[in-house]
Parts: C-alpha cells; structure tokens; sequence
C-alpha cells in the first residue's frame, strides 16, 4: 500500500487563514477543513475534496465529502467579503524565504 506523507497539516492550514482572516472567526472555522482538502486532492470535485479532506484529517471519508458539500451550499459563505482578505494577500509582493504565513513556506523539506 503507497503512502503519501502530506504537503502540510490542518495545524498549518489553520495558522495560514488565521493570518489572512485575522478578524473573521467564521471565515476561518469554514475555510479550515476545505482547503485542507483541496491541498490534498488530486481534482477540485467535491467528491475528491471530501476523500483527500478524510485522508488527510484520519477521518471517514462520507463525513469529508460531507463537509465540503455543506460549506459549498452554505449561503451564509459571502465569496466577496472573502475575497476582500484574499486578493490583497494574492497580490502583494514578497521575498522569497521570508518567513510569512504563506502555503509555499510550509512545506518542509
């Protein structure tokens, strides 16, 4: 059986929107376990975000793949309030190796 070690943990994840949504709890809470998931999946299907969300947290893979569907039908998830956080972030300029909260930075080596 092939085992994959992961690009990064949900404890990574979770230091990252906490940065990049410094005020907005409920951002953070919801984004968390999808993104989690969409680092580890190998398509951008809710299914495969669910399955790789279950792999990489240890859990079952139903309940994942249930997550992903909830928060993708949450109305209460406002995209552009979100993207009011992300696209300065998206777009400001940085040193290579500069020790930000960045997804690049937390992938060991």
């Amino acid at each position: 059986m092939l085992v994959r070690k992961g690009a990064i943990n949900e404890e990574q994840v979770q230091a990252f929107l906490e940065n990049l949504f410094e005020e907005d709890l409920h951002a953070r809470r919801v984004l968390s376990h999808t993104t989690l998931g969409v680092v580890h999946a190998a398509s951008l299907s809710v299914h495969a975000i669910g399955q790789a969300l279950a792999w990489a947290r240890g859990g079952v893979q139903k309940h994942g793949i249930k997550q992903v569907d909830r928060l993708l039908s949450n109305e209460a998830v406002d995209v552009w309030q979100l993207a009011a956080s992300w696209v300065p972030y998206v777009l400001a300029e940085r040193t290579q190796g500069g020790g930000g909260a960045g997804l690049d930075g937390l992938r060991g080596g």
